[in-house]
């Protein structure tokens, strides 16, 4: 499936975080991919000292000099954050459409190079679904049009993964929202307050 690849869900990873740095289980994705040598210890100390004065962990990684168990990390951490808030800035501006924004991110992160390096042999398949992904945006925005956005993508993302996941031979209740519902072919559908 097109959306459980690894470096599809990396690069939406980024995207996610982009529109929402509050998302820290997508951040954990991408901390440290690209290697940068920001390591698990690293994240998890910074997750404890987030819960500890009431952050999330991004805000926490965006000063990790401040805290004496992280700041070792520093030099690590303030150029991925600030690459980061970069994007965060040209997504909030509208600066560019989705799909520039993604081609500049994977310029600015050279995630093909990576792919070439991280594994030589599958390098070429990755690097189509990176690009596929690039199509993806393309088309949204055609449909979208004006209203096109980096969190509407997102949205559109989070109900084909959803569909993707439904299995009709389940003995089970599917539960979703009436948007999501629109269009598919459920034999029954119940309406919560409904009768």
């Amino acid at each position: 499936r097109f959306f459980d690849r690894k470096e599809v869900r990396d690069m939406i990873a980024y995207l996610s975080v982009i529109n929402n740095p509050e998302d820290e289980i997508r951040l954990r994705r991408i901390v440290n991919t690209p290697r940068r040598g920001i390591g698990d210890k690293t994240v998890d100390t910074a997750s404890q000292i987030a819960q500890q004065v009431g952050e999330s962990l991004f805000t926490v990684l965006t000063h990790p000099r401040d805290f004496p168990a992280i700041s070792r990390a520093a030099n690590k951490l303030e150029p991925f954050v600030a690459m980061l808030q970069e994007f965060m800035e040209k997504n909030q501006q509208e600066a560019l459409s989705p799909s520039e924004l993604y081609g500049a991110l994977l310029e600015r992160l050279a995630y093909e190079d990576f792919l070439k390096e991280d594994e030589p042999e599958k390098a070429e398949d990755r690097i189509e679904n990176v690009r596929e992904l690039s199509s993806m945006l393309q088309r949204y925005e055609e449909e979208a049009g004006e209203e096109a956005s980096l969190s509407g993508f997102l949205e559109e993302v989070s109900l084909f993964t959803d569909i993707d996941n439904y299995d009709a031979g389940a003995d089970s209740v599917v539960l979703m929202t009436i948007h999501s519902a629109k269009g598919l072919e459920f034999p029954v559908v119940f309406l919560p307050g409904w009768e």
